[in-house]
């Protein structure tokens, strides 16, 4: 866990040197859409294009073993690009996440108690605030489920979900 965080780092500062995929972004979101995606971090739109590029992956990979029929891969595509949506609301730095990331590990959870300080509340809650932004898009229950469960451990049958969460615990 501890290789996966200082990935995690690592992805976050080189996002500095990297340039955002505006192309592929195009292709898979409204104007609309693009206009809530650009206002994430640079670091956070790189890791949405990564979740979104392995989610895709892993969809055409597994295609065959889901039974839920309305997963496209567009619909996969775009739900790994706006997962994070909700942290528009509240923008995290790198060292502020960094911190956040550390403190929860210490306090094993309990630093939620503290979701009074916006950047804790954004940490732990940007799934929701995820969802109240995507319901002005229309997206069905499926779609939103995915979006505010995806760092919750409990997964159930949610076909959706697994593809989410798989490539973004893998980013």
């Amino acid at each position: 866990m501890a290789l996966y965080r200082v990935k995690q780092f690592y992805w976050a500062i080189s996002s500095f040197f990297k340039k955002v995929d505006y192309k592929y972004i195009n292709e898979h979101l409204s104007p609309d859409e693009i206009k809530f995606f650009s206002r994430l971090k640079k670091g956070e739109k790189l890791h949405c294009i990564r979740v979104s590029k392995d989610a895709s992956s892993f969809y055409e990979e597994n295609l065959n073993c889901f039974s839920n029929k309305s997963i496209t891969k567009e619909r996969i595509i775009k739900l790994g690009l706006l997962h994070d949506i909700g942290k528009i609301k509240q923008p995290l730095s790198v060292i502020d996440k960094s911190i956040l990331v550390i403190l929860h590990k210490i306090t094993k959870g309990d630093l939620k108690k503290y979701s009074n300080f916006k950047k804790v509340d954004i940490y732990y809650n940007h799934p929701i605030e995820g969802v109240k932004i995507l319901k002005e898009f229309g997206y069905d229950d499926d779609f939103l489920f995915a979006v505010a469960n995806h760092h919750s451990k409990i997964q159930g049958d949610n076909e959706t979900l697994k593809i989410l969460s798989y490539a973004d615990n893998k980013n």
